[in-house]
Formats: structure tokens, C-alpha cells, sequence
């Protein structure tokens, strides 16, 4: 289950709560991924790429199971009360990071985080 906003309306980090709240889902489908022997950083680029221009990517780019794993991840992020956009611009931001870790260092299993520390 993904966490609904903390408030229907706008409020402060309701950005950061909507990543934190899809980035368990977002490592578990990376780790899919890469555990199937798909090239997880081909599929975190064209993520970024349709999700920062506002869409996911079509089923051509990736295959069927991950565009499938992406697009139940949005409708379940929808029906949590996340707004697409919200859902778009977090996946694009957990893309970015997943990309700037070094090659062969592993999500953390532990705690599942790649997200940035909320601002003190």
C-alpha cells in the first residue's frame, strides 16, 4: 500500500512525501530488474526521460513486465490520492539518484532508501 498525503491540499514537502511514499515500490521494481537480468540503468533513463516531460514511458521502451510494474505503481499511487504529476516528478527524481550511484552498490535493503533527507 503506498502512503496517501499527509493533507488532500497543498503543503509544504508534499513533493518529498510523495517520493517517499512510492520509493519502496520504485527499489523493488530496480531490484526486479536487475535480479532478471534487465539493464535496470537503460530502464531508470528512459523513466527519467517520459517522466520529466510528463508520462511513462510506452511499452516499447521497456518490456512488458516492468511497463506494466510502472504503470500499476502510478495507478495505486493515484488511487492513494497522489496527483500524476506529483507521481511523475518523483519517479523522475528517484530515477536521477538511482543513476548517480556508483556502479554495483546496491539499493539499501536495509532501510530501501535512495531518497534525499528531508530539510531540517
Amino acid at each position: 500500500m503506498i502512503t496517501a498525503p499527509a493533507s488532500p491540499s497543498e503543503y509544504p514537502d508534499r513533493d518529498l512525501d510523495c517520493e517517499l511514499a512510492i520509493e519502496p515500490y520504485f527499489n523493488e521494481l530496480m531490484n526486479f530488474a536487475e535480479l532478471t537480468g534487465r539493464n535496470s540503468s537503460i530502464i531508470a533513463i528512459s523513466m527519467l526521460r517520459h517522466c520529466s516531460v510528463g508520462h511513462l514511458p510506452p511499452q516499447a521502451d521497456l518490456d512488458s513486465a516492468i511497463h506494466e510494474a510502472f504503470s500499476t505503481l502510478e495507478l495505486v499511487a493515484l488511487a492513494s490520492g497522489w496527483q500524476r504529476a506529483e507521481i511523475l516528478a518523483a519517479l523522475a527524481g528517484l530515477c536521477r539518484r538511482y543513476l548517480r550511484r556508483k556502479p554495483g552498490t546496491p539499493v539499501d535493503h536495509a532501510t530501501g532508501s535512495t531518497a534525499r533527507q528531508p530539510k531540517l
